[in-house]
């Protein structure tokens, strides 16, 4: 009799085993990032990440669960951060991300935005910044726009300039006319200007295949490990994207010349940076010195 107790008892505590091991394994709970940082469910820091650009992946969120169970924090399309630094861009989030935390660790996650100052210089080493909440609704429809119709970080960048700094509409040019073509539709609608007309876009300054007047000249050589998404792109000293000088969805592995110029009759600064991004990181940085 004992023997048959001592065996129930046991098929007892195991059960009891199973259902607190299922409550403690359960499934995480998602939340909001605001919402998470307000209910102190974590902890959060936001800083530059020195290894992309200001249009590709240009923040770090540094995460640490405070909880003793799995989460989900969703950083949403929209949402802004601004810089500590007044004389640095602020960033809008232009994919929606969500990152998964298991209890009481530290999560690091890249987020995807473009900067919504032109003005002000891109963040660099150090630069720290601060959760400001949503964008303006224009601004919003913006950013899910091109975050729906998977619209190139450097393009969407024009956009966003033209709708945050007032830029002029013919800055949203691309090797894609069409995509470029639709934002500038939509900006338009959005601001109520006028859609530049066809022969402003046979100006270099303007157009993504003309020849240069006064070129500059470039090349480089590398050996890629695996298929890859690459950029050239041509910055200001202050680290803001003057001109994509190159782009290919689909780079093959193995090796590659990559080549590039610039019009020195348009670009008259006394210094560039020439920089090779790879995947959204930056591989690659060159100086162009033109003094």
């Amino acid at each position: 009799m004992k023997k048959g107790m001592s065996k129930i008892t046991n098929i007892l505590a195991a059960a009891v085993l199973l259902v607190l091991s299922a409550f403690t394994t359960s499934e995480p709970n998602t939340f909001w990032l605001d919402d998470a940082i307000s209910k102190n469910l974590i902890s959060a820091k936001f800083i530059c990440n020195e290894k992309s650009v200001h249009y590709e992946k240009p923040l770090l969120a540094v995460l640490v669960n405070r909880t003793s169970r799995p989460l989900n924090i969703k950083i949403p399309v929209g949402m802004v951060f601004s810089a500590d630094n007044d004389e640095e861009q602020d960033i809008i989030v232009t994919q929606n991300r969500m990152a998964s935390m298991q209890p009481n660790a530290t999560k690091r996650t890249a987020i995807s935005g473009n900067c919504t100052e032109h003005n002000d210089a891109a963040g660099s080493e150090g630069s720290t910044y601060s959760l400001k909440g949503a964008s303006s609704p224009k601004l919003k429809k913006l950013v899910h726009f091109i975050a729906k119709n998977k619209v190139s970080p450097s393009l969407g960048q024009k956009a966003v300039w033209c709708l945050t700094d007032n830029e002029a509409l013919e800055t949203i040019y691309d090797k894609d006319d069409e995509k470029a073509s639709e934002l500038r539709t939509l900006v338009s609608t959005l601001t109520g200007r006028p859609l530049p007309k066809p022969e402003t876009f046979n100006s270099y300054e303007y157009n993504y295949e003309a020849e240069p007047l006064i070129a500059v000249r470039g090349s480089m050589n590398f050996m890629f490990s695996y298929d890859c998404k690459v950029e050239v792109s041509m910055f200001d000293m202050q680290g803001r994207m003057v001109r994509e000088l190159f782009r290919s969805e689909h780079v093959t592995k193995g090796k590659h010349r990559l080549t590039y110029q610039f019009d020195n009759s348009v670009y008259t600064d006394k210094s560039y940076e020439i920089k090779v991004i790879r995947n959204s990181e930056v591989i690659f940085n060159r100086l162009v010195d033109l003094s």
